[in-house]
């Protein structure tokens, strides 16, 4: 079992359990939501929802760019086979845990946190004094640890001070934590390859402080219940940081883009994260009475716009490049980044009008649509060994 392909390299096995996930759990939510389906999920359909997106999907997503990434930075195997399938075990019985009663529903909980402590172990490497560049991924995964840490203990005890959607919301502030730093690494790279003379440009001091900058900000907006004065310095810092990435953004010249679908999408997902942020400081600034804003299209512009978009971008262009194949999107999956940049507006969109069963609706179809052509494009690929018999 372990000599197959799909445990070859970390991005295989991980990408397709995003994929999958994607398409099960936003089903299994619709259905919910319009009552087709009768299932108990925990105390509150919703905290499962935001869970799964955040610590299922996204979470899972993150373990294989961080796996396959952190064998090239360390230059040694951070995952071998075996640890690999446990890891995703692990994960798996985690998404079990919403289903269960009460005690049963304890142990899988713990797996799940399990998972990332695991997971931690494993890419402790990337904090040996020679990988100093790298061990921000790892501070990083930490604060998700202690985030994922206190939604849990919030599920199991709702009498735990913080509040479980807060803690899944600053668990979606350190995934776009993660995707801020893959993409600095990546996207004026890809850029200058697939578009001759597109010269992305990159700030050196925007680059030193854009890390530094985003994690404060994370840290504040953590920090947000402890006291309500809180919520000015932390609308600042979310402008600030909204800022920063808009001009970074720019800089990497997102136009040049617009004729590489595969390319494309990575800029589409990273505009997201300006946009949500800028609107997060709105909403945390503003009294609800004098600019009634909803938080909602906040989080959806960082879920499913920034997270979603940039993920899925990434996964498909992985699992080409890694595999020996073409930096060539498919139709179908150009077609997808389309319907996924699409599936955030609509969500926004109607939930501003209160068309809220058609903001679920609409925008889950699109998201479940995308994520089936995926799955149908990229199963094969990442089942199967590399096209030009190089081992990976």
């Amino acid at each position: 079992m372990f000599n197959t392909a799909i445990f070859a390299t970390a991005f295989r096995v991980f990408f397709l359990a995003a994929g999958l996930h994607a398409i099960y759990m936003i089903t299994l939510w619709i259905l919910k939501l319009r009552g087709l389906v009768n299932f108990n999920v925990g105390p509150d359909a919703f905290d499962w929802h935001t869970y799964e997106m955040v610590f299922g999907f996204c979470r899972v997503a993150i373990f294989g760019f961080l796996f396959t990434a952190g064998q090239h930075w360390s230059g040694q195997r951070l995952l071998t086979q075996r640890t690999m399938a446990f890891l995703l075990l692990l994960w798996v019985l985690g998404r079990a845990a919403f289903f269960f009663d009460e005690h049963i529903a304890h142990i899988f909980y713990i797996l799940d946190v399990f998972a990332t402590l695991f997971a931690l172990w494993k890419a402790w490497p990337l904090m040996q004094s020679q990988q100093k560049p790298n061990q921000r991924v790892i501070y990083l995964l930490i604060l998700f640890f202690f985030t994922q840490m206190a939604t849990v203990a919030q599920i199991l005890n709702p009498s735990f001070p913080v509040p479980h959607r807060h803690a899944v919301h600053v668990g979606l502030l350190l995934i776009i934590g993660f995707i801020i730093l893959i993409a600095g690494r990546t996207l004026p790279f890809f850029t200058s390859n697939a578009v001759p003379g597109s010269s992305p440009k990159t700030s050196p001091f925007i680059e030193k402080w854009v890390f530094a900058v985003t994690v404060i900000t994370i840290l504040a907006y953590a920090a947000l219940p402890l006291n309500e004065t809180l919520r000015y310095p932390v609308a600042g810092l979310l402008f600030i940081t909204a800022l920063t990435h808009a001009v970074r953004w720019f800089g990497w010249n997102p136009k040049a883009s617009l004729k590489k679908p595969i390319l494309a999408v990575l800029f589409s997902g990273y505009m997201w994260i300006f946009v949500g942020l800028a609107y997060l400081g709105f909403i945390v600034v503003m009294n609800e009475a004098l600019l009634p804003l909803k938080p909602s299209p906040a989080w959806h512009m960082l879920g499913i716009g920034a997270a979603s978009v940039y993920i899925f971008g990434m996964m498909t262009r992985v699992a080409l490049g890694h595999t020996g194949r073409p930096m060539q999107a498919p139709s179908v999956i150009a077609v997808s980044y389309l319907l996924l940049n699409v599936a955030m507006l609509l969500r926004v969109l109607f939930a501003a009008f209160n068309r809220l069963e058609d903001a679920y609706l609409y925008s889950a179809i699109l998201w479940i649509m995308a994520f089936v052509f995926f799955t149908a494009v990229y199963a094969a690929k990442l089942w199967s060994p590399r096209i030009d018999g190089r081992p990976g």
